[in-house]
């Protein structure tokens, strides 16, 4: 009951917050709590419309044993604070980093956030507003996990490294608790650099979690490259791989033991080979080891390569009963976890035969066949040899011994003999007609669909396997280019013919940039053989409202027929609020203007109502909405008019001399009204002030 109740106050606190912060957004409930913070769901309400968001919230430090630790250490309160206030300022300094990957259809979008100091103690909330997703166990937790999904997964987290190596950043932390998943299903990546600024806290330090996904080389503190996130990638994709288990493990469904863990560990770290993930087979088995490679020049140089490797193993839907006939949907229950000793000799001979069980088998069958068939053999020979031994014995078959003719051995001797052969052509004909009945033909699969190709072999008792998959502007998307046996060729039964499936033509993405989504679906389909979704909606200063912002893949990018572009609609130019700046003071007036996102024109006036200094009036209703960055002009005012001051004329003179001002109203010296000038010396005309100083228009 005071558990709920602390927890109540921190909601009540952070919702407090959260409306200074930002004003509309309201704390709905918790989803997520970790090492480093909690996260919350967030929405708010505008013209009918609810929109949801999520809050992650970071405490510096993240209790005051902290504090006491560093104050133990010799440091003052003032280092203390400065020490603190540093790691505040370097996670900071991440959200720069998050904002540039911004809009990128694999990565989590960052929105906002803020910084908050704590009232009475050293300490800062950090508020992070991002895009609402699910978390990645949360959505396996739901549904049926395939191997496609796995490999999905795969070339999705490749493209946001491949981002990633474009801007040099190393994520160094990449594990399932940081991807989520959108709402049309594309894996994100997400928690930029945040866990590395956090483990300068003293509980950071402690928190650093297990190494089931660490590089060697990180772990061991040596110089490491971006390849520390392809090994970590690829430990991902082997667990999801392997039945939930990371490598080492025992095999499920065996219960895992603390000392199981350390042990796995141990055998990453130290470059054990490593066996293939239980359910992958053939070339994405390959695929994941190479990724996770002990010596980091042995794995894949970039996350482009290995996307594109995952990318030849990718199936679709229709092909899973080739691709996998035994079904491909993926064992993800969690471990069951308990504190003992290390397993058994045993537990890790039968770890050992369940990662391999499939290929041994397999081979001993192989052996089996081929011993049984040279035992038939051999029994053949040996009876053979058997009655050309006992021909001599006059051995005959009673139906072919005449009685009249039994006194003539040479004779029933050579016909004994003739029978011995006709029976030994027999058994070896026998032999030969069991192994025709054992052989079939191979059909042509040349530009049939793989559903098509599958009837064929499954009629021939013939295995088909897709070897890979390749660009072809003369056979169809999904039909068959190639196949490794010959058609007409006679193999034994059960042989596993090798297929190469076209991708179809290669398609150039072209650009739907500014293209109403209606107008991007039909140019998409008729043109290109593509299909278009919308990911999201976002405000845009350039882009018409319900035309596209921005696409991935990206313009000019090879692709193949079917594939589907991810675009964002925009929501037109964001509409803001004016706010009421009448009588404020030049400073703060300028301060608001900004603050609500417009941008200001100033000029200057007489006034006898308003004091120096200060806002006479603004062009646009205070409460009024309007575009972003529209121009709001201000006019501030002078102070009150001063008198005019009087003016002489000299008689006689056509010109002036000394102050006076011309009789034609020309400019004086002395102090006319001059044209253009600071004010109106008479008519209490408005004049604008062109300084560098006053007159001021932001971007």
């Amino acid at each position: 009951m005071r558990f709920i109740v602390e927890r109540g106050k921190i909601m009540q606190q952070i919702q407090e917050e959260l409306s200074h912060v930002w004003k509309g957004w309201t704390i709905e409930d918790l989803i997520g709590e970790g090492s480093f913070g909690k996260v919350y769901r967030i929405v708010r309400e505008e013209f009918g419309h609810t929109y949801e968001a999520a809050l992650k919230v970071i405490t510096i430090p993240q209790n005051q044993s902290e504090v006491k630790s560093v104050l133990n250490e010799g440091m003052d309160e003032d280092s203390v604070t400065a020490y603190f206030h540093g790691v505040v300022e370097e996670i900071v300094e991440e959200f720069v980093l998050m904002s540039k990957l911004k809009g990128n259809s694999t990565i989590v979008s960052y929105e906002d956030h803020a910084v908050v100091p704590h009232k009475d103690q050293i300490g800062w909330n950090i508020y992070i507003r991002m895009e609402l997703l699910t978390p990645l166990f949360d959505y396996i937790r739901g549904k049926e996990l395939s191997v496609r999904e796995v490999i999905q997964m795969g070339i999705d987290m490749c493209k946001a490294l491949e981002i990633c190596q474009k801007f040099n950043i190393i994520h160094r932390d990449i594990k399932p608790e940081n991807m989520f998943v959108s709402q049309l299903g594309t894996f994100k990546l997400g928690d930029f650099g945040i866990a590395r600024q956090m483990e300068k806290t003293s509980s950071g330090l402690s928190k650093k979690g297990t190494y089931s996904y660490m590089a060697p080389e990180v772990y061991k503190g040596e110089r490491y490259n971006s390849t520390v996130d392809i090994y970590s990638l690829g430990t991902v994709l082997y667990r999801f791989l392997n039945n939930n288990r990371t490598p080492f493990l025992p095999p499920y469904p065996e219960t895992i033991r603390y000392a199981d863990k350390e042990r796995a560990n141990i055998m990453r770290m130290s470059g054990s080979v490593m066996p293939p993930p239980c359910n992958a087979k053939g070339r994405l088995a390959e695929i994941v080891l190479k990724a996770c490679a002990y010596n980091p020049k042995e794995r894949y140089e970039s996350a482009a390569d290995m996307r594109k490797a995952l990318e030849s193993v990718l199936y679709e839907e229709k092909e899973q009963i080739l691709a996998y006939p035994e079904g491909d949907i993926l064992i993800t229950d969690t471990p069951d976890y308990i504190d003992s000793s290390a397993p058994t000799s045993k537990q890790k001979e039968e770890g050992t035969e369940f990662l391999f069980t499939t290929n041994i088998k397999e081979e001993k069958e192989d052996e089996k066949n081929k011993a049984a068939e040279m035992l038939k053999q051999t029994k053949v020979l040996d009876q053979t040899e058997k009655i050309v031994e006992e021909s001599g014995k006059d051995i005959v078959p009673e139906k072919l011994v005449k009685p009249e003719k039994t006194n003539h051995p040479v004779r029933i001797k050579r016909k004994s003999i003739v029978m011995i052969v006709l029976i030994v052509f027999v058994i070896i004909g026998a032999i030969f007609a069991g192994k025709a009945i054992l052989k079939t033909e191979v059909p042509v699969f040349l530009n049939k669909t793989i559903t098509e190709a599958k009837v064929l072999a499954d009629d021939s008792s013939l295995k088909l396997e897709i070897e890979k998959r390749v660009f072809s502007d003369k056979v169809a998307r999904g039909d068959i280019i190639s196949q490794s046996i010959k058609g007409g060729t006679k193999v034994k039964k059960g042989t596993v013919i090798e297929i190469v499936v076209s991708k179809g033509r290669k398609i150039q993405v072209p650009s739907f940039k500014n293209m109403s989504l209606e107008k991007a679906l039909n140019l998409a389909k008729s043109s290109y053989s593509l299909k278009v979704e919308s990911e999201k909606e976002v405000y845009s200063d350039t882009v018409k409202k319900g035309c596209i912002v921005s696409q991935n893949p990206k313009v000019g990018t090879t692709v193949e027929e079917g594939t589907t572009i991810t675009v964002v609609i925009s929501k037109g130019i964001e509409q803001v609020t004016v706010p009421n700046v009448n009588g404020n003071r030049k400073e703060t007036a300028i301060t608001k203007i900004k603050k609500a996102k417009l941008k200001y024109e100033i000029s200057y006036d007489y006034s006898s109502l308003v004091g120096a200094g200060r806002v006479i009036s603004q062009s646009v209703k205070a409460g009024n909405k309007v575009d972003k960055n529209k121009v709001i002009k201000l006019v501030i005012s002078l102070g009150e008019e001063p008198e005019p001051e009087p003016s002489y004329q000299n008689s006689g003179s056509g010109g002036s001399s000394g102050g006076g001002s011309s009789s034609g109203g020309g400019s004086s010296s002395g102090g006319g009204s001059s044209s253009g000038g600071g004010g109106s010396s008479g008519g209490g005309g408005s004049s604008v002030d062109d300084s560098s100083d006053d007159w001021d228009l932001i971007n």
